[in-house]
């Protein structure tokens, strides 16, 4: 708590200082923005006490009321340099949370600089590629996340490290860049190969759009540390007529780590969304994930696939959008990965639940 108040402060602080020099001419317009939500998420299996370990896929309370996120992104530009900050508070962006209603991270941080016209450079603490969905239910159009995102998500693809991005013209723009691994040896691992931390990981994401409404996204992304492989994505997103909206996104990872065992997995999310006027709108997702076991791993885990289905209704009143959602998963019986359970808290191969949420944005 105290680190989120002195945090504040200095927030605050810094906007003070800001506004009290708007009238400088060579100072810019200082852009703040965020959103903060609320939902209530019913399981129908009616369990009380069954808390998900990928919780930031649904949020963590089970039966009740509770609070998702704030997010407060600050922007400044002066000239062709500029500095970019988001602030996430509670529960959903952590994935290991020990108090998550105290729960803080710094989602980016990094100072930019516009080169030339077509070259600009970042550094600081950022995400390390472009994802489908956004860990900010405003920016989504589903308010839970996909197994997959999530799966990449504890991965940890945000880190500090240099990026540059190349904008060749209105259809090609390149992304690449290096960063620190955020996965060193623990002290428990006792293997002296594994090395600490270090700029480690390479990201590249490419960026085309060869038709109209129609954007291509290819990434590689390369773990050289703990989780130790290679990510490959792909994403498109296609505009067609009468409010129509089709997406993929393609997801897969090989752990070749011989030492730990890490799961690899393939995944496919297909999204379809239909808008009816400038208030509703109705969309689907379906996920498949295929998860095996690390190379070192012998007989611990038994593989697992997901079959997972969500619909979610949503309504645009000016600054506030309410979303409800329904979510159907799925998996086989001898899944040792799964966290689904029922009432009594014995493992089951399914699980449906009942999402409502408001997410207010300004």
């Amino acid at each position: 708590m105290n680190k989120i108040i002195f945090s504040l402060i200095l927030i605050f602080a810094f906007v003070g200082i800001t506004n009290a020099q708007k009238h400088h001419k060579d100072s810019s317009t200082l852009k703040i923005s965020g959103a903060a939500d609320v939902y209530y998420k019913y399981d129908m299996a009616q369990s009380k006490n069954f808390i998900p370990a990928t919780d930031n896929t649904l949020g963590i309370k089970q039966n009740s009321l509770d609070f998702g996120m704030v997010d407060l992104k600050i922007q400044k530009s002066v000239g062709k340099a500029s500095i970019y900050t988001d602030l996430a508070f509670g529960p959903r962006p952590d994935t290991k949370p020990v108090d998550p209603q105290n729960s803080y991270h710094i989602q980016n941080f990094y100072l930019s600089y516009q080169l030339t016209k077509k070259l600009s450079f970042s550094a600081g603490a950022m995400y390390k590629y472009q994802s489908f969905e956004k860990i900010t239910p405003a920016d989504n159009f589903n308010y839970s996340m996909s197994k997959s995102w999530v799966q990449n998500f504890l991965s940890n693809p945000r880190a500090g490290g240099v990026r540059a991005i190349y904008v060749f013209n209105d259809m090609v723009r390149l992304n690449v860049g290096v960063y620190n691994s955020v996965d060193p040896k623990a002290p428990s691992d006792n293997v002296a190969s594994l090395p600490a931390y270090g700029v480690s990981d390479f990201v590249a994401q490419l960026f085309v759009s060869p038709i109209k409404d129609l954007q291509l996204s290819a990434a590689y992304w390369y773990e050289a540390q703990r989780n130790n492989g290679f990510h490959t994505n792909f994403q498109a997103n296609y505009k067609l007529a009468n409010g129509w909206k089709l997406g993929l996104d393609a997801t897969k990872f090989k752990c070749v780590d011989s030492l730990v065992g890490v799961s690899s997995y393939s995944s496919a999310v297909l999204y379809a969304q239909k808008s009816f006027g400038k208030i509703f709108s109705l969309g689907g997702r379906y996920e498949y994930m295929d998860k095996t076991e690390g190379p070192s791993v012998t007989n611990t885990f038994s593989p697992g696939y997901y079959n997972i289905v969500t619909f979610t209704l949503n309504e645009k009143l000016g600054p506030i959008a309410l979303k409800e959602e329904v979510r159907f998963d799925k998996t086989n019986a001898a899944n040792t990965f799964t966290t689904y359970q029922d009432k009594n808290g014995n493992p089951t191969d399914k699980a449906t639940q009942l999402i409502l949420a408001a997410i207010y944005s300004f």
